[in-house]
């Protein structure tokens, strides 16, 4: 007698392959939230011991119909706990410094003819170039040294979104946005390491960047001109944990 099985049979011989009931009605694996993520990113940017890498800014912005765009770039060195230093390129042209160590925090660029200036701490020196830099020794730097450093991915208009994975330089990463006043931002955080690996602020209208930098952009932002106007950062030659060295946070010679 020939015997034929119907597809109930093969559903039934499917079932009873130990752990194939379970496979197939396990619920799927849930990634971790964009609010996880983001204390992920905090998190590994406070364990890290050593940092090394460029962040480098580029602007377009569009006020009152005049289309402009603006470079920068910052390179950072850290060494925990408290030692940094940055120089970089301003948006208006001529370079600036930052040298951060126990003794205090100083700062010089081509505005100050070379002098260093001595800054009342750490964050007052860090504020004195966001526009000028275009924010480029701004958020990596808080991140590394700030014990608010959750203030970088902090909204008083609402909670982060995920909104998917793009790849970023061939490394996959999240992609986050989190409104702001005037805006949004977008954090987009390597998926292994989770260290961010681009940021992009998105005004939309007039919005005051806070610092004292005097630059054609912050001008026509304190002008309350309308327009949109987008940072764009990248982290370029990044080295973790690798040695630096100490004299690289030496007070300046010719600091007071």
């Amino acid at each position: 007698m020939k015997l034929t099985f119907g597809p109930s049979v093969f559903v039934f011989a499917l079932l009873a392959v130990p752990g194939f009931a379970a496979k197939a009605g396990a619920p799927a694996a849930v990634g971790p939230s964009a609010g996880e993520i983001l204390q992920r990113c905090q998190q590994a940017y406070s364990s890290l011991k050593t940092y090394q890498g460029t962040a480098r800014s580029h602007t377009t912005s569009t006020f009152s119909g005049h289309p402009a765009q603006f470079s920068a770039f910052t390179e950072i060195s850290f060494v925990r706990p408290n030692m940094l230093r940055l120089h970089g390129a301003l948006m208006t042209g001529g370079n600036y410094d930052l040298i951060s160590n126990p003794q205090g925090t100083w700062t010089s660029s081509t505005v100050s003819h070379g002098d260093w200036t001595h800054e009342a701490d750490l964050n007052a020196g860090l504020s004195k170039f966001i526009a000028t830099a275009q924010q480029s020794g701004y958020l990596l730097p808080i991140l590394l040294t700030s014990p608010h450093a959750n203030q970088v991915f902090r909204s008083s208009q609402g909670g982060p979104t995920l909104q998917g994975v793009e790849k970023v330089d061939g490394k996959p990463s999240y992609k986050i946005s989190v409104p702001h006043e005037r805006g949004v931002k977008i954090f987009w955080v390597d998926k292994q390491s989770y260290l961010l690996t681009q940021v992009s602020v998105i005004f939309t209208e007039s919005a005051k960047i806070k610092g004292s930098g005097t630059s054609t952009l912050s001008q026509m932002l304190e002008a309350g001109r309308k327009g949109r106007l987008e940072i764009k950062q990248s982290q370029e030659k990044v080295q973790v944990n690798k040695p630096i060295a100490v004299g690289t946070f030496a007070k300046p010679a010719s600091a007071k």
